[in-house]
């Protein structure tokens, strides 16, 4: 840089035709928007810019870039751990969600790792995979009674920047027990009191009060194809089982509208295997908790919770499978999940198998603030994406967090068609994988986010340490703002499949693409339309770099716009024309046959669970990216290197 960066600005002459030039640009870029990337850049680093381009060291797009950058970093400082609890007392088992979003901008969020201890080294439930969690929002059951200090550590390039730390106090239950048994057996009953011991469902069912634990024996099957009453009694209420053996089956009737639910606070369902009903928990209630519990052949929402006032809901180590569809294949029959209203969501370490039936597998309008991790979704409806992050009319879905998903058809991120005062914003995707559906008549497996036609940009989203394998387009990208593909792996050995990375529409606008890595077969469209990148907006909106790829069937890599007329290029052309891309690379087929450990796995077949995309020992793509401060891991977890690889794995 100049010496002069650290100089008074003063000592410029003012009387320069090109410094009040400059002035202008500056205080348009102060107060307007611009559509360059958020990088660090201080006061006097811009100064020293600034003097780098008078002197002719520096070019005018470099220097609006770094105006830019400086504009939005807001001198990047280093973030503040705080935690918000969604409750700090509870009666166990209760779950508790938490934040870390505090006072963090969008980018510090992105910047930073979050990593949760639950427990300080005294929780030991497995509930939630165990008393650890990563991601700025984070999700935990509580079993076993006491005070349990949960503390986050932020860090930042692996350095510690900062810890923060709030008590959870949970209470032992102290209410009434009760438990039915069809068969007399009461011995493992916790309470011995005749007056406890139930015959059937239905009279328990009518003695529920506030402080009550109505517990099944496992083994027995309770029908109640008759139905029961909706609850309104407030909780803490307990729906779980005792004894020993498999869970208690509970029939509501295959097709009929049966439910055990309540739209009250504070109940938990935990241990049970339900079949057949509607929406068998109910929709509303604060403090919701689903855990271990197992729901088949039913209709509505398996899992859900309203547009009203609905407020936070838990499923832990559940399942939803083979939904009821009420038309057979064109029918409806629910989601596996829904969301609504201003709720908070959570899904851990759960299963949702429509089994082509129902509708999405996952499905929220207007809600704040998602989490959906280690888990698998798969199998929606044959013409419905697997995950929805909507927006309807009025609201805005913001806040979510995907990771660790295993699915198959589509995540979707975009208002409702046709709404003009709404919007999807601040969410990560990442260390999940996309496997394309086995049914041909199924919605195209990709990362999509914002339609053709919205009106506000879906904005503000992070999708990194993803794998894709056999989708037709791996990002299917529409009207969007500021969002972020890094360290992305994609795998299409499909000669008859569209194979494409990245599909932009002509809305798209300020879009990072860097350190991903793709291998290509497809023999689609090989004469003209890219399989790489391709853009129907404007190249100034993208920013792309340190992509590795394979296409060797297409002459095309890149496309997009140039003052309105849309332009096919190979690399070298693209890098001439744009200045991206200039650290990318087209493979040799030598090089990309040596990309990969296993990428059909043990089973011989390709996108199956066990494809195994890392890094093969003298990859190519080893060591070739650029170190990001968003790009901390890999797909797995591991941490990333100074010099990161290229895709979702880092080399171990």
């Amino acid at each position: 840089m100049n010496p002069k960066a650290h100089g008074d600005f003063q000592n410029f002459s003012k009387k320069s035709f090109n410094l009040r030039f400059l002035i202008v640009l500056v205080f348009f870029f102060l107060f307007s928007g611009n559509a360059f990337a958020q990088t660090c850049v201080d006061m006097p680093t811009l100064l020293g810019y600034i003097a780098d381009w008078k002197t002719g060291t520096m070019d005018m797009p470099a220097l609006l870039g770094y105006i830019g950058d400086w504009k939005t970093g807001a001198n990047c400082p280093l973030g503040v751990a705080q935690i918000t609890a969604s409750r700090v007392s509870c009666t166990a088992p209760c779950a508790v969600f938490f934040d870390a979003i505090g006072s963090l901008s969008w980018q510090q969020i992105e910047e930073h790792e979050f990593l949760w201890d639950f427990g300080n080294g005294t929780e030991t439930d497995l509930s939630s995979g165990g008393k650890n969690f990563t991601g700025y929002m984070a999700a935990h059951v509580f079993e076993t009674p006491g005070t349990y200090n949960v503390n986050l550590t932020m860090k930042k390039n692996h350095a510690v920047v900062d810890t923060a730390n709030v008590q959870i106090d949970v209470q032992q239950f102290t209410g009434r027990t009760i438990c039915v048994s069809q068969t007399g057996a009461f011995a493992d009953c916790p309470s011995g009191s005749t007056a406890d011991h139930f015959a059937n469902f239905a009279s328990a069912w009518s003695a529920i009060a506030t402080n009550t634990k109505m517990l099944l024996n496992r083994g027995e099957t309770f029908d109640l194809s008759a139905g029961v009453p909706a609850k309104s009694v407030a909780g803490p209420v307990i729906i779980g089982a005792y004894g020993t053996g498999a869970k208690p089956l509970i029939d509501l009737g295959y097709g009929s509208s049966n439910s055990i639910s309540t739209n009250a606070a504070n109940w938990v369902y935990s241990d049970l295997h339900i079949t057949g009903g509607k929406s068998p928990f109910g929709g509303f209630g604060e403090h919701k908790l689903i855990l271990r519990v197992d729901v088949e052949k039913t209709s509505g929402a398996t899992f859900g919770l309203g547009n009203g006032d609905a407020k936070e809901q838990f499923v832990f180590d559940s399942s939803s499978t083979d939904k009821y569809d009420e038309g057979g294949t064109t029918g409806q029959g629910g989601n596996g999940v829904y969301t609504g209203g201003a709720s908070t969501m959570v899904v851990v370490n759960s299963l949702i198998d429509n089994n082509y039936k129902g509708e999405h597998n996952f499905r929220s309008y207007t809600s704040n603030r998602i989490l959906i991790a280690n888990s698998t979704f798969i199998r929606p409806k044959r013409t419905k994406a697997s995950v929805i992050l909507s927006a309807a009319a009025g609201g805005h879905t913001q806040y979510g967090l995907i990771s660790n998903l295993t699915f198959d058809g589509a995540i979707s991120l975009t208002h409702e068609g046709g709404v003009t005062d709404a919007t999807v914003t601040k969410v990560i995707v990442e260390k999940s994988k996309l496997l394309k559906t086995n049914n041909p008549d199924s919605v195209d497996g990709k990362y999509a986010l914002g339609t053709a036609n919205d009106f506000l940009p879906t904005s503000e989203i992070v999708l990194r340490n993803n794998v894709g394998i056999q989708a037709g387009t791996m990002f299917s990208i529409g009207n969007i703002d500021n969002v972020k593909i890094y360290g992305n792996t994609y795998y299409e050995s499909d000669p008859l499949s569209g194979g494409r990375v990245i599909d932009s529409g002509l809305l798209a606008k300020t879009m990072t693409f860097k350190n991903n890595l793709a291998y290509i077969e497809s023999l689609q469209d090989q004469d003209f339309i890219p399989h790489f990148f391709r853009s129907k907006s404007e190249y100034t909106y993208t920013t792309s770099d340190y992509g590795y790829y394979y296409a060797p069937h297409h002459q095309n890599d890149f496309s997009a716009y140039f003052n309105g007329v849309n332009a096919y290029m190979t690399l070298p052309a693209w890098q001439t024309a744009t200045g991206n891309d200039m650290h990318s690379k087209r493979l040799t087929a030598t090089e990309a046959n040596n990309l990969f450990v296993n990428p059909a796995g043990a089973d011989g077949i390709i996108n199956t669970l066990d494809d195994d995309l890392s890094l093969k020992a003298g990859s190519i793509a080893i060591d070739k990216g650029e170190a990001m401060p968003g790009l901390f891991e890999d797909h797995k977890g591991n941490p990333r290197d100074a010099t990161p690889d290229i895709g979702a794995f880092e080399y171990q």
